[in-house]
């Protein structure tokens, strides 16, 4: 994963963690986006690839708004123990963008 759409960010040089990448903005605010939030993250813009722009937009703004994010799988499970640090997940980011996700699998052949 090459997490392209931060790589106007400065990388944090010695991250709270290995575990999520680590970027801070020119105004001192930090966010961490965790890799499992990243996979979604792709997922989600491989299927909306014109909403993506708007999701890395909020992103931002509740970085600069809070200073201090992870964008978490679980924000009873973060990654980074940092008090200061709020946790996002990924359900936050489209529920407020009202990206519509189906679930359109066809379940299993092993009914009765």
């Amino acid at each position: 994963m090459n997490y392209e759409e931060f790589k106007t960010y400065k990388a944090i040089e010695a991250p709270l963690t290995n575990f999520a990448r680590g970027y801070e903005l020119t105004t001192g605010e930090q966010f961490y986006v965790e890799a499992w939030f990243y996979t979604q993250f792709t997922r989600i813009e491989e299927r909306f690839p014109e909403r993506a722009p708007e999701m890395v937009d909020l992103m931002i703004r509740k970085v600069k708004k809070y200073k201090y994010v992870v964008f978490a799988r679980d924000f009873e499970n973060m990654l980074i123990k940092d008090h200061k640090f709020i946790a996002v997940e990924i359900d936050d980011i489209i529920a407020e963008l009202d990206i519509r996700i189906d679930d359109n699998s066809r379940g299993s052949d092993y009914g009765d």
